[in-house]
């Protein structure tokens, strides 16, 4: 996808190209990249809202 994407789409994109396939990346494992830098986040915010903090941190073991 990502290949026949750039081919198709470079002269149209340039620049944005390069940020279309980061964020293709990340679109792609938001699930799980995403879900690790909010753990992260949410592992200090689960310290500071405990009872918030204990629901996020079932939904981002899941």
């Amino acid at each position: 996808m990502k290949i026949e994407n750039k081919s198709k789409r470079t002269q149209r994109k340039g620049k944005n190209e390069k940020k279309g396939i980061h964020m293709k990346i990340q679109n792609k494992s938001k699930g799980t990249q995403r879900k690790v830098k909010n753990s992260h986040r949410r592992t200090k915010m689960k310290i500071q809202n405990t009872n918030k903090g204990t629901q996020i941190k079932m939904k981002n073991k899941e």
